[in-house]
């Protein structure tokens, strides 16, 4: 997992279970690592691409990462 702050870039090796939430969603909890819960949604653009939200109220570029497949 790679983090951009406003200042510098932080990366970390983590480990997550994953639970699905409907509709578009998934958590992700670890109680043993550094960031401890983490909620992404993500909505289907194409047969390739997909938006991934990181914040579950926010929509905004600061929480928006974009995932395709070549």
């Amino acid at each position: 997992m790679t983090q951009y702050p406003l200042k510098g870039v932080a990366s970390y090796d983590e480990t997550f279970s994953i639970t699905p939430l409907l509709p578009n969603g998934n958590l992700l909890t670890s109680a043993e690592n550094h960031i401890k819960t983490l909620y992404f949604q993500y909505y289907k653009l194409n047969d390739k691409c997909t938006l991934i939200f990181k914040h579950p109220t926010e929509r905004s570029l600061d929480y928006l990462s974009m995932a395709c497949v070549y």
